[in-house]
């Protein structure tokens, strides 16, 4: 039938309803896919673990319980402040992909995506905490990437079950920018980190919202979960729950560290084992790229630090200007217990707590867990520092102790010069950019180093 002889057949109110479907029909071909519905998470990675899926934020103790699910809290006007190119990349986005800001302030979710804060409990400065947990972030989920499988968090999202009671879970933009920059600069120096995908603050009241990305958000606090009762009187929600404990180390091994299961060994104790070994081995050569870049954490609590071998929680941290090894960039530790120098002891402290926390997993071994965790960490430690050293110095390494000799006498002139960290390294190594002139008062050992490096070679 013709069109004419069609519409003529029709009422004007059926013809304007047919014409605003066609018309809505045709927008919705052109409309450009939003961001929520671009990002492709994978099915709910949490095998297995109990949680509580009530979606209820009230803060509370939560015995049993790894996760609890809850939605962010929306921000009424989220903008874009910052975002990174290569990190969105990684997930399908981009700067332009419409609707990114709501999709970073947890304003638009992706499809099936089940937000999520876990908990963790954990040593801080010291002491024995008791249940910590995400009080200000929910995790979204696992992305296939080309870096392998990242999990997506959300950062300052809101109120969860983790909150303290007279905080909001809200994160101010200043504290966020500094975060991101911070894990910008650590990635930029191929140091293993968290990274930031976007950052938008709302514009009326300056609250804002972090996405970050990591191989896991799984703490060495996360293990302590069923800690018994310490000296001051705090035990782990789940105190005594070992099966618990066990599923927790299962689901740590299958995602980040599954060639344990493919290992000759002789049980599941001498597996979990291998974990706190293998953890440890991470953790050391993280401390090590920290120590040669001059970065320092400032929190290196158990419930800050990641059994990927990544650093988290990076809003205290800061890289040294001029060189002074008890440097502490924390205003609240008075006592320097995480300065540049302490740093790898803290580091190592932690790999022994999480050696503890798995003591009944492996409670025959546990005398043997702490000589290996020590014996483990110093040399993978000392390994990776003065390799890194030798490349930012341009030379090549010769067998025996001179070169960490050399290091550490090298290192006492710089202090005593209170030489800027970074700089000085750089010229020492011969850097473009830093033209032939020594740092002053380094003459000899710039000589020293020339000669080195045309003896044994460049690095």
């Amino acid at each position: 039938m013709p069109l004419h002889l069609l519409y003529s057949r029709v009422s004007p109110c059926t013809l304007c309803t047919a014409t605003l479907l066609l018309a809505c029909s045709f927008m919705q071909k052109r409309r450009k896919r939003r961001a929520a519905e671009l990002l492709v998470l994978e099915a709910c990675d949490r095998r297995g673990l109990p949680g509580d899926v009530s979606k209820d934020s009230t803060p509370r103790y939560t015995p049993g319980t790894v996760f609890c699910t809850c939605d962010p809290t929306p921000l009424a006007s989220p903008v874009l402040i910052a975002c990174d190119d290569i990190a969105l990349a990684l997930i399908g986005l981009n700067a332009e992909t419409e609707g990114l800001a709501q999709l970073v302030s947890g304003n638009e979710l992706p499809a099936g995506c089940e937000p999520a804060a876990f908990a963790y409990a954990g040593h801080q400065f010291g002491s024995f905490a008791g249940q910590l947990g995400d009080g200000a972030a929910v995790s979204l989920g696992s992305v296939k990437t080309a870096c392998g499988i990242l999990e997506l968090q959300l950062k300052g999202c809101g109120r969860t079950p983790y909150t303290r009671d007279n905080l909001s879970g809200r994160k101010y933009l200043a504290s966020l920018v500094h975060e991101f920059e911070m894990m910008q600069a650590l990635r930029s120096d191929s140091i293993p980190t968290a990274i930031p995908i976007a950052l938008v603050a709302d514009k009326t009241t300056g609250e804002a919202v972090l996405m970050r990305a990591s191989a896991s958000f799984f703490r060495f606090g996360t293990f302590e979960l069923c800690n018994q009762r310490a000296p001051n009187g705090k035990a782990g929600p789940s105190v005594g729950d070992y099966e618990l404990l066990k599923r927790l180390v299962d689901y740590a091994i299958d995602r980040l560290y599954p060639h344990l299961h493919d290992m000759d060994v002789s049980g599941e104790e001498e597996r979990y084992m291998m974990f706190v070994v293998e953890v440890t081995q991470r953790t050391a050569r993280l401390a090590a790229s920290w120590q040669v870049a001059g970065w320092v954490h400032g929190t290196l609590n158990s419930d800050n630090m990641s059994i990927a071998g990544e650093t988290l929680d990076h809003g205290i941290g800061r890289y040294m200007g001029a060189f002074f090894r008890h440097w502490v960039c924390n205003p609240v530790d008075r006592s320097g217990l995480y300065s540049y120098e302490r740093q790898p002891d803290a580091c190592l402290a932690n790999c022994q707590r999480l050696a503890e926390a798995l003591q009944p997993l492996h409670a025959e071994r546990m005398q043997d867990a702490w000589r290996t965790v020590e014996t483990t960490f110093w040399a993978t430690f000392r390994q990776d520092y003065v390799a890194g050293m030798l490349k930012q110095l341009n030379l090549s390494p010769v067998p025996g102790g001179e070169d960490e000799a050399m290091i550490s006498e090298l290192i006492d002139c710089i202090e005593e010069l209170s030489l800027e960290w970074r700089p000085t390294l750089s010229a020492l190594g011969g850097k473009a950019g830093h033209g032939d002139l020594p740092p002053a008062g380094l003459e000899d050992w710039a000589a020293k180093l020339e000669m080195l490096r045309k003896r044994r070679g460049s690095f």
